[in-house]
């Protein structure tokens, strides 16, 4: 071959030395975005990967590998809460079997996911031969990279070699021997080695990837995006209310934001569930701090969630909890505490246990996300913390190690990780403080499932089954999305009151079938209006 360049794809690979590879003359890495093992997830050291990459100045190509136990539109919308900010194309591996998942609807899905991916990135489709018969037809209409590996660059076992002996070997041969093969007969790029070869740069075999063209040709492809800092971040601490300390810090590549709350003349409350921004209910509450609470699923919390004394949820197994007490003081309490649970939220894990980071075993650690994390002091402090992340190489996220030291940092002698990544988001006085990112937008919040909310004095709670409707909606005879009799759209603005709720799951064919689990709320006249469903229609005004 002439006038090709050489890449790297890499995956969980913490000792690519990307200095190594500069000094080698190779053009950049490909580096695997997310992970299947256990759950689909991002995949632990991509952030670390991206960011040092990026630094040496290789050109970088995320590669993201398909799910097929979901559909395309959810393939992308992972993908889009994922992705570098900087990021202008990326790589599909398609490869993943599932049983009993026919070609036909492989394929549906596949071009489902890549007209929805296209407008945002320039998109290049990964598979070989052994794969072709997962989709009944492929795409033709875009590039692919094409793994097949000669014997030359694929030994029986794990060989090391120079960058030197791998050119003049790939300088031998011709491309893939079986080209013809590709969808639309033309490959754009070439997995040609498999895991068989050390190199400078990789303690352990690694994949090598041949372009044939020029840099300035790889570079237009990968299209990533010149990254500028809109708000330089300046490091502030100040006190906006009596006994309550905010520090605007910068730690481990990310901006952080740490309020140091003594509870005394404070008045706490976590909402009841519903899919709220924090700043809707800051605004709707008059409340002083508020931040996103724990994880959800539908239109329920993930653990435990208790306001004012009742449980909606109970608790999980080995999930701690945060706990503000009757005469709203905080606890951070294990799983099978027996404290009252007045207003509680799960954590996903302990983060810190007596001053220290708490003994770890899993990956999860190692991911690299903005957080939202709450911890208690020795004297009874409560310390809430809004780490943000996905936005750039100077704002990351963190990981949880970290997560823990920045907690240890300012006091914690007992802390918890609740719902990150797009829902983290932080309201003090009478703005969002930080910049939270959803569907991949800087400063855009996402709707989220609870809120621990924090008042500077005593508050009197109206009552909370007090509804607006927020986008028309027909009332329906039952509570279904089949219902076909409805009544004419309540327009925006109405409001009702409402002590009677119902949560029902359904399965809608017309948006592919997909499960949706739709709270109603019955008006006075025995007709029902869904909450949520695919946006919000109707909302309580104090939960």
């Amino acid at each position: 071959m002439n006038n090709y360049l050489l890449l790297v794809d890499t995956y969980e690979a913490e000792t690519i030395d990307e200095n190594a590879l500069v000094a080698n003359n190779v053009a950049g890495q490909i580096i695997r975005l997310n992970n299947m093992e256990g759950g689909h997830h991002l995949d632990a050291t991509f952030t670390t990967q991206w960011v040092e990459t990026g630094m040496a100045g290789l050109v970088r190509i995320p590669y993201f590998v398909y799910n097929p136990w979901v559909d395309g539109q959810l393939n992308y919308e992972w993908l889009v809460k994922h992705m570098p900010l900087e990021a202008g194309a990326v790589m599909v591996d398609v490869e993943v079997k599932k049983s009993g998942y026919s070609p036909s609807k492989y394929a549906a899905e596949i071009r489902i996911f890549c007209d929805l991916a296209k407008p945002k990135w320039n998109v290049m489709l990964y598979t070989g031969e052994g794969y072709l018969d997962l989709l009944s037809d492929w795409p033709t209409d875009m590039p692919y990279a094409w793994a097949q590996y000669p014997f030359v660059l694929y030994p029986n076992q794990a060989q090391h070699r120079t960058w030197d002996q791998v050119r003049a070997t790939v300088d031998t041969l011709p491309g893939p021997s079986n080209a013809d093969k590709v969808p639309g007969g033309v490959w754009k790029l070439w997995q040609a080695s498999g895991d068989r070869l050390i190199l400078p740069g990789s303690a352990k075999p690694i994949d090598v990837d041949i372009f044939p063209g020029t840099l300035a040709e790889l570079k237009a492809w990968a299209n990533e995006k010149e990254w500028i800092d809109p708000n330089p971040f300046v490091e502030e601490h100040t006190e906006p209310f009596a006994g309550v300390k905010l520090h605007k810090v910068y730690r481990y590549n990310s901006h952080c934001y740490v309020a140091e709350i003594d509870p005394a003349g404070k008045t706490f409350q976590v909402t009841k569930f519903a899919h709220r921004k924090v700043s809707s209910v800051a605004r709707e509450l008059g409340a002083q701090i508020v931040i996103n609470g724990g994880a959800y699923r539908g239109y329920s919390a993930v653990g435990l969630h208790a306001s004012q004394g009742v449980v909606y949820t109970g608790v999980s197994e080995y999930e701690p909890w945060i706990n503000l007490t009757e005469n709203h003081q905080p606890q951070i309490n294990p799983y099978n505490s027996k404290a009252r649970k007045y207003n509680a939220l799960a954590g996903k894990r302990y983060i810190v246990q007596r001053g220290v980071i708490s003994p770890n075993t899993s990956n999860a650690w190692k991911e690299v996300h903005p957080r939202t994390l709450v911890g208690v002091t020795q004297d009874g402090k409560l310390i809430e913390c809004v780490v943000d992340g996905r936005q750039g190489p100077k704002n990351i996220g963190v990981n949880l190690f970290d997560a823990a030291r920045i907690m240890i940092e300012f006091g914690a002698w007992d802390a918890i990780d609740l719902d990150g990544g797009g829902s983290t988001a932080m309201w003090v006085q009478d703005k969002i403080v930080n910049s939270p990112i959803e569907d991949g937008v800087p400063g855009q919040e996402r709707l989220v499932g609870d809120h621990l909310v924090m008042w500077v004095g005593g508050i009197v709670l109206p009552p909370s089954n007090d509804y607006m409707v927020v986008k028309p909606v027909k009332p329906r005879k039952t509570p279904s999305m089949y219902e076909t009799n409805t009544k004419l759209n309540l327009p925006v603005g109405t409001t009702f009151e409402s002590d009677v709720t119902q949560v029902v799951t359904e399965v809608i064919p017309d948006v592919n079938g997909t499960e949706y689990t739709i709270a109603w709320v019955q008006m006075s006249d025995g007709y029902w209006v869904p909450k949520f469903y695919k946006s919000e229609y109707v909302k309580n005004l104090l939960g």
